[in-house]
């Protein structure tokens, strides 16, 4: 079983990473850029956090202390796994948050077209896109900060695997 879903895992990551890029848009004002990267920090008459995602957990890394939990149990698609782990695996390398990162044809995935609003020329901050990712669950935002890895793409591939290998 453990087998089963390391290979689970080295496959969706390879997936993820091999997408192939050419589709080229305008840049994006910086008024579209702050939209994007701001989180839904709102709350209810209770004065507790309000997330729009279906399913969400928020751990105390020093205590392990569960801050906020909605639908863990609930099965989610491997996409937003896959960002969860990018974002790990980018926090574990100890890189520059405000080094800047440009989105690139090579981001576009073109094999499912999914959409993203960060177009083809956009440059932001590694920490800018580590929320794009995560928040928006845009993966051209996912893709810049695998291609951007110390050790390229196939580093980043090779750190996902590990990390979910440490992680069963």
């Amino acid at each position: 079983m453990r087998e089963r879903i390391r290979l689970f895992f080295i496959l969706s990551i390879t997936f993820f990473l091999a997408l192939p890029a050419i589709t080229v848009q305008a840049k994006p004002s910086k008024a579209e850029i702050a939209r994007i990267s701001r989180a839904d920090t709102k709350t209810n008459k209770d004065g507790l956090l309000r997330v729009a995602s279906s399913n969400a957990l928020i751990v105390n890394q020093n205590t392990g202390e569960v801050l906020f939990a909605k639908d863990t149990d609930a099965l989610t698609s491997i996409a937003s796994v896959t960002k969860l782990m990018t974002a790990m695996v980018t926090l574990d390398a100890n890189l520059s948050m405000d080094e800047e990162i440009a989105i690139t044809n090579e981001d576009v995935d073109t094999v499912k077209n999914s959409s993203s609003k960060l177009p083809v020329g956009t440059v932001l901050p590694r920490s800018e896109l580590l929320k794009i990712a995560l928040i928006a669950s845009d993966n051209r935002a996912a893709s810049a900060l695998g291609r951007n890895y110390p050790t390229g793409k196939a580093g980043f591939v090779n750190a996902m695997n590990i990390k979910a290998y440490n992680l069963t």
